[in-house]
């Protein structure tokens, strides 16, 4: 049995081998339809935030074993930030954002977070002057179920490319190396279970 010495890391390297099959790991209810997501594909976005955060780290001020909070409803995304969050050394910290502001301002200052992952929904929620990175997007005419399944990578390219350390809402679309942009994510129309776990508000 896989026994991961990291909480964020809790995929079998087994599953993850050349030839291994793509199995279900995540079937995400967020969106409509659900997105079902592979073993390999999850990693790899798990695997984009810890990326993201390595390459930022200096830039934002961040130092292995800091806070930094997430904001957000139930989202592969969030999972996969929460992981990633701990793979690259840093202390995941969930927020509900069904506390008052009062509450969420609380718990970000006491934790001493260094920085936020919220969605949109969420961000008018955000404590002020915490450095944001957004897991979604608008819809500005694309996919928006598509552009929130890439926002995290499109942040991992935006920080590969040095860009500045406010608030960054990653669209999906920005230039860059491109690395991670097709997470392997994709919907399963009319259906909402099955194998895996099922994540949802």
């Amino acid at each position: 049995m896989h026994a991961p010495c990291n909480l964020g890391a809790l995929v079998d390297p087994a599953l993850l081998a050349p030839g291994a099959p793509a199995r279900t790991a995540l079937i995400d209810l967020s969106a409509q339809p659900p997105r079902e997501w592979t073993t390999p594909a999850f990693d790899a976005l798990c695997a984009a935030v810890a990326r993201g955060l390595d390459r930022r780290a200096a830039a934002l001020g961040l130092a292995r074993g800091d806070r930094v909070a997430i904001l957000a409803a139930n989202s592969a995304e969030f999972l996969a930030t929460a992981c990633g969050i701990m793979r690259a050394g840093y202390v995941c910290v969930p927020v509900n954002y069904k506390f008052p502001q009062a509450t969420i301002d609380y718990i970000a200052a006491d934790c001493g977070a260094k920085l936020l992952f919220c969605d949109r929904a969420r961000a008018t929620q955000a404590p002020a002057g915490l450095p944001q990175v957004r897991l979604d997007t608008t819809d500005d005419g694309h996919d928006a179920a598509a552009a929130a399944a890439r926002a995290v990578h499109a942040w991992l390219d935006a920080g590969a490319s040095g860009a500045g350390t406010g608030t960054g809402n990653a669209d999906g679309r920005g230039s860059g190396s491109g690395a991670g942009t097709g997470t392997g994510s994709r919907t399963r129309p009319g259906r909402n279970a099955g194998a895996g776990a099922a994540a949802g508000t």
